[in-house]
Formats: structure tokens, sequence, C-alpha cells
């Protein structure tokens, strides 16, 4: 799970600092952007459902290439002869809810209403995105970043999608945070996280709320793990050396989330 995650933070990073490189026409190994696209193929993994997974594979693979892609998504975006059924999901899930259905999922505009907030579930792995991506400063003016594709996209640019965008955007931005579908989770749908401090801490927990925006296996921007002011790791020696955590999280109403 962990290198699956590292794979594509590092593909991020890659793509960011070659991006003068592919203005002028030449890319990483040679590919130029769209390259292989035309044998994509893509399958339900990292608790991602089939059709989330051919919109993420799509976007990503008309900017970067399908090679860059299966390398940084190997079990959920394939191209050519590599397309056949997926292998054990990499990472585990972080929530105890049955895999989604392969089937294509409705529409995700408008997304259903957020599940009441209930009990903590445990995950394991939580880490960053490398660079811009996720970022609050960027995702709150989604209707002119012009940075890394998310699976939510088209919903975020919806009339709901945007009007819902602007109002969790009206939050404390040092307590709110956006990253990867946790559990069942929809598009625009909100999750509290928790990370353990450490012994002599101010408080027991650091805490954001984080709106869903795209799939993966469980990341955040690196300024909510930890380099923000209120990072979740801020007091946590672990998470700082190992820049990965294990968490909780659980549905909330994305309208007032942030916490204190």
């Amino acid at each position: 799970g962990s290198s699956a995650a590292f794979r594509a933070t590092m593909l991020r990073l890659l793509v960011l600092l070659s991006a003068s490189l592919v203005v002028h026409g030449f890319a990483p190994n040679d590919l130029t952007a769209g390259d292989g696209c035309d044998t994509l193929c893509a399958f339900a993994a990292y608790g991602t459902s089939k059709a989330d997974a051919e919109v993420k594979c799509k976007a990503d693979c008309a900017v970067y290439g399908c090679e860059q892609i299966h390398a940084a998504y190997p079990e959920m975006c394939k191209c050519g002869a590599d397309c056949g059924p997926p292998g054990p999901d990499p990472s585990p899930s972080p929530s105890p809810s049955p895999s989604p259905s392969p089937s294509p999922s409705p529409d995700p505009s408008p997304a259903p209403s957020p599940t009441p907030a209930g009990d903590w579930t445990s995950g394991s792995g939580l880490g960053q995105c490398g660079d811009l991506c996720y970022r609050v400063s960027n995702t709150c003016q989604f209707d002119s970043y012009a940075g890394p594709t998310y699976a939510c996209q088209a919903y975020l640019k919806g009339q709901v999608g945007a009007g819902k965008l602007q109002s969790f955007c009206g939050q404390d931005h040092n307590k709110i945070a956006f990253g990867h579908k946790l559990g069942s989770m929809q598009c625009g749908e909100c999750a509290l996280i928790r990370v353990k401090n450490d012994a002599g801490s101010p408080t027991d927990f650091q805490e954001v709320c984080m709106m869903a925006v795209d799939v993966g296996s469980g990341e955040v921007s690196d300024q909510t793990l930890l380099t923000g002011p209120d990072a979740l790791c801020k007091y946590n020696a672990a998470c700082r050396s190992a820049t990965r955590v294990d968490y909780e999280w659980r549905t909330v109403d994305c309208t007032s989330c942030a916490p204190p």
C-alpha cells in the first residue's frame, strides 16, 4: 500500500518538475501527454469503483500518458497488453464496508447527503500528495485552478459541487483539507480526521475536516499532514519521520465541520 502511494507521489513531483519540457514537446521517458491512451483500461482498485477509476485514469492519461499513469496506479490504470483483472488491492481499505460493485455508478452530481456522524473508523497509512495537489489555497479556487486532475473534477465544477465547495472554503483554511475518498464517501462529502498526539502535547488529537475530491489509497496535502500550522502530525514525531500515519475518521456535514 505504501509503495503504491509513494509511486503516485513521486509521479506527481516528476510531472510538475518537467512541466517546461512538456510544453516544448518533450516529457519523461520520451513520452508526450496522451501517449497510449487509446489502449487504456481501468479497474476497481484502492477502494475505488470502476466508474470512478475510469474518470481518474482517463483524465490523468490525457495529461501524463498511459505508461506514467500505470506506474502511479498499477492496479487501477493499465495499458494495452497489461490490461487484465487487477490483483489483490495493494492497500488496506480504511473502511469495513464491502468493496464497491464494479458496475457503473450513477452520476455523482448531485452527491447524496452525507451519512450522519457516527463512531470513529480506523485507517492506516495516511500519506501526503507532493507539491501543490490538494492544498486548500489551490483547491478552493477550483474554477480557475489548472493543477493536477481530480476524479471529482466534474462534480466540483458543477452547480451543486461548486456551491458546496464555496461554502466549505468559507471556514478556517487551517482547519479544512482536501484529499482521497475514505470508505464509501462520495465526491464532495466530508470526513473529520484525527491523529493521536504524543504524550505531553497540548491536546490528545490533531483534527481536520477533509472534503473528498479524488480517489486513491489515502492522501491529503503536504500542508495538511506535515507543514501547515495545524498539521495532523504537528505533535506526532513518528509521523513526521515516516511522513505517514495511522488515523481515525468519521463522516460529518461539510457546512460547519472545521474543528475549533
